[in-house]
């Protein structure tokens, strides 16, 4: 019956008083062994328990809300084997709607929203539950609807909230005695820590979705006229936290917060937070690139692997990044991932000189000799060795970074590498990498020097803005559509002419002459020729 994928039927299954005894139903699966099948309604009788966290009076809201309960256990659990495809995504529709319905009501009501965060003022768990379940199911809505939910969540300070429940918990699992030796954790302090790591996550998962879905929203707080006066407070605090969070997951986390909050445009406003970050907060990031170690942690790798990604944003997104990269000295910093044996990172940083060729960045290009003869050396290397193929991310990073280096002529790199390691052209160990490069360039040069061909005017009647050269003629979109008019119209008024031409050699003139009166509404016959 769920297989049919009718909405009036599940409605129906899945009401009030039917929807006991369709799990009842299902309990009996003679496909599953005694020992190992589910009591559905022993679950729904004693275990599923409607959380009330703000009083929800409307009972069309009610009824919404357990009803995509019970379409979601039923997808997930009861017949989760069983389904095919087209029942799977009717009733996945079904919630979808109901959940839009139930977010646009939470919206609305004013009433609610005001207690919902009252709550969340007194760091009550329920209500953090409800704002992060809230956030999580809008991702069917069109991005207007989920901005505007954000921005309502906003008007009732929601950043400001969870800013101070991040502090506050994370102070208190940062000064959080330690059990001595052969003294165990009482359950009430194991319920204490697992509420704490719960409320930091659900913190950080709800900051998150509102960088993807609207981050300017968390941009405007972090730079608000309250939080400079403060010295950045909320910025300085996620910062700390992804250079020194004990939790690994929380500090990606972390992480994760800067680079989005970096992933900006380039209107006036982020611009100015990319001067703000570079200035205020990057020099205390790239202290990861300074510890020295001969093989690095995972979480050492991991803060690298995200500051290089941070890194190649500000070049891309930020005007200005020259001198805030020389006064931090960030190439000289960042060379000592090339000597790791971490690949990824390696790649991530061929990637961001890369970009800064392209840029024609000549002021840090000086710097970048020394971790460029590195990674040519190590790339020799694992030639030498005959394991080109383990290296192939890396290859193709080299092999445009060399491209662009004499494509663009860039002289300060191009008498490095000619001083370094001779004429490369003419050295075997770069054969394999120089052969290509030499006919890609020939082939960009041969498309510089080619000219398009002059265009004759008398053999071309009709000029359109595709067969027209920009150099050559004056584009004038006004003369090209009338000059098309009029040459459909005269091609139009020659097909008519020639098609009476042919009607009047095959009738002669008496039978074209009847034949032009039918065609004016007179109804008149045409003998036909013998």
């Amino acid at each position: 019956m769920v297989n049919l994928a009718e909405f009036e039927l599940l409605d129906v299954l899945m009401d009030d008083k039917n929807f006991l005894f369709i799990f009842g139903v299902l309990e009996y699966d003679p496909e599953i062994r005694e020992k190992t099948k589910i009591p559905h309604r022993t679950f729904f009788k004693e275990h599923a328990h409607y959380l009330d966290v703000v009083e929800i009076k409307e009972a069309f809201v009610l009824r919404e809300i357990h009803m995509n309960f019970r379409l979601l256990y039923l997808r997930d659990c009861a017949l989760g084997h069983y389904l095919d495809e087209r029942s799977l995504i009717m009733v996945t529709s079904i919630v979808q709607e109901n959940y839009m319905e139930i977010v646009k009501y939470i919206q609305g009501n004013k009433d609610v929203m005001r207690r919902l965060f009252d709550q969340l003022r007194q760091y009550k768990m329920n209500a953090l539950r409800f704002i992060h379940e809230v956030c999580s199911v809008i991702k069917p809505l069109m991005e207007i609807d989920k901005s505007s939910l954000l921005e309502t969540f906003d008007q009732y300070n929601l950043f400001e909230l969870l800013d101070g429940i991040l502090k506050e918990l994370s102070g208190a699992t940062n000064t959080q005695t330690k059990p001595q030796k052969g003294q165990k954790k009482t359950k009430e302090n194991l319920d204490h820590e697992t509420n704490t790591k719960t409320s930091i996550r659900l913190s950080l998962e709800i900051l998150s979705i509102t960088l993807a879905y609207a981050p300017h929203l968390l941009r405007t707080y972090s730079t608000s006229q309250q939080e400079k006066v403060l010295k950045f407070p909320f910025l300085t605090f996620v910062t700390d936290n992804a250079l020194s969070n004990p939790d690994f997951n929380e500090q990606i986390s972390y992480w994760e917060i800067l680079k989005g909050l970096l992933e900006t445009g380039e209107s006036e406003k982020s611009q100015q937070y990319m001067e703000l970050f570079c200035n205020t907060f990057l020099g205390k990031l790239l202290s990861v690139f300074d510890e020295k170690q001969s093989q690095s942690t995972e979480v050492v790798s991991n803060s690298r692997y995200a500051m290089l990604e941070m890194l190649l944003l500000c070049v891309k997104n930020y005007k200005n990044y020259r001198e805030a990269f020389n006064n931090l000295r960030v190439i000289e910093r960042i060379s000592t991932v090339f000597d790791t044996k971490e690949k990824h990172l390696i790649v991530h940083g061929l990637q961001l000189f890369m970009a800064m060729l392209q840029n024609k960045d000549e002021a840090n290009l000086e710097q970048l000799k020394q971790p460029l003869k590195k990674i040519l050396d190590f790339w020799l290397a694992s030639q030498a060795q005959k394991r080109q193929g383990a290296f192939n991310l890396i290859s193709s990073q080299i092999f445009y970074i060399l491209m662009t280096t004499y494509n663009e002529e860039v002289t300060t790199l191009t008498q490095y590498l000619n001083e370094t390691y001779g004429d490369m052209n003419s050295n075997p160990i770069f054969e394999s990498i120089m052969i290509p490069i030499n006919r890609r360039l020939a082939y960009e040069k041969e498309r510089k020097l080619v000219k398009p061909s002059p265009i004759n005017d008398k053999e071309v009647e009709t000029k359109t803005l595709f067969t027209v050269a920009p150099d050559q003629y004056e584009l004038n979109i006004e003369n090209v559509i009338a000059q098309n008019i009029a040459a459909h119209q005269q091609l139009k008024k020659h097909s008519t002419t020639r098609a009476r031409e042919d009607e009047l050699e095959e009738h002669g003139p008496k039978d074209y002459k009847l034949r032009k009166l039918d065609e004016e509404g007179t109804s008149v016959k045409i003998p036909q020729k013998k």
